[in-house]
């Protein structure tokens, strides 16, 4: 019992600490967004290629990131027992 109450903790920090690190990386692209918004720069305009791989990268940061929330929801579920 006390190990798998460890092995939560750990995973709990892992997830916890993966969370941080998305949240980090939401705030540092929102401070992209906005300095991209400004006048003194260009409007980037991406090819069809450039824009499925964006679109590929942005879908599989969105899977992980439902997926590490359904570990944590897990997790409290199983803590919660």
């Amino acid at each position: 019992m006390k190990k798998e109450l460890q092995t939560i903790n750990d995973q709990l920090r892992h997830l916890g600490n993966s969370i941080k690190q998305v949240n980090m990386k939401k705030e540092y692209q929102k401070k992209q967004m906005d300095k991209g918004m400004s006048p003194a720069r260009a409007t980037v305009a991406l090819n069809l290629h450039q824009r499925k791989c964006v679109q590929g990268v942005i879908k599989e940061q969105g899977e992980h990131i439902g997926e590490i929330m359904k570990q944590i929801k897990d997790i409290k579920n199983h803590s919660s027992f």
